[in-house]
């Protein structure tokens, strides 16, 4: 029976002619890889990873008020950000963490090294055996650490990515040094020297970068994009922005170190 409702025209429909072989390299998510022909990718600058994944978020990753009430000592947590919404900018600052703090959100991490429960305070033992209670040792993820409880490291990034955000996936500079959790990507600079970075961060936060996400990540509803940390690694930097900012001539700064054996993976932001 019909509804006799109006039927408005719209958009919803996008249909793309393409070759099968090119759409299975790229992916049939992402649009045709055309006129790509860049000399430089992200990966030649940076290597990427994925934030800490706790397994348990609501037992490892507290609020202050939280971490308090376990009576842990403080040296036990590192300050973490877990969600994309919890940076609404460009930039993690320490107003940003204070912030969060007095609007109760999560910002602290509980991180414990594989030493025995007896050689832990009482406290953590005491909580420890709160989490086993909870079952957490069998769930898959933190079932496949020794022991359950110990947590994942990173180096603070000096950039993170926002790969989950809807319509907003962007880089973010991480002055305030935090340790990101799997909501966001790590991003680590080839070279720490400071015109390097600053030169890399006008290149991650050029739009004409920024749209070339499209190309290597996968899209979902609502236009979002998730990038997985190899696939970021592709990104395709348009060489008009590498002219731009001359992050080429830095390179060699960085082949020098390494030929020297000082290149690392830095551990602090400079700016």
């Amino acid at each position: 029976m019909g509804s006799n409702f109006a039927i408005t025209p719209g958009k919803a429909l996008v249909v793309t002619e393409r070759n099968l072989s090119e759409g299975l390299a790229t992916g049939l998510s992402r649009p045709p890889a055309v006129n790509q022909t860049g000399l430089y990718v992200l990966g030649d600058f940076v290597h990427v990873m994925r934030g800490i994944a706790t397994g348990a978020n609501e037992f490892f990753f507290m609020t202050d008020e939280q971490a308090q009430k376990t009576g842990i000592p403080g040296e036990y947590f590192i300050r973490a950000v877990g969600r994309t919404r919890d940076v609404p900018t460009d930039e993690i600052t320490q107003m940003t963490i204070e912030s969060l703090r007095a609007l109760g959100r999560p910002t602290l991490l509980l991180t414990l090294a594989g030493d025995p429960h007896e050689a832990f305070p009482e406290t953590i033992r005491n909580f420890l055996r709160e989490g086993e209670a909870m079952g957490l040792p069998q769930r898959p993820l933190i079932s496949q650490r020794k022991p359950w409880y110990r947590m994942e490291t990173r180096a603070a990034p000096p950039f993170l990515f926002a790969y989950l955000g809807r319509r907003h996936s962007r880089f973010i500079r991480n002055t305030a040094k935090i340790i990101p959790l799997t909501g966001f990507l790590c991003v680590y600079p080839k070279s720490s020297d400071p015109d390097y970075l600053k030169r890399l961060w006008g290149i991650l936060s050029h739009p004409d970068t920024i749209a070339n996400l499209a190309i290597v990540g996968k899209s979902y509803g609502d236009g979002s994009i998730k990038v997985e940390p190899r696939s970021l690694e592709r990104l395709p930097i348009p060489d008009h922005v590498i002219t731009q900012f001359g992050l080429p001539s830095q390179m060699r700064l960085f082949e020098q170190q390494e030929s020297y054996g000082t290149g690392s993976l830095p551990d602090h932001s400079p700016f």
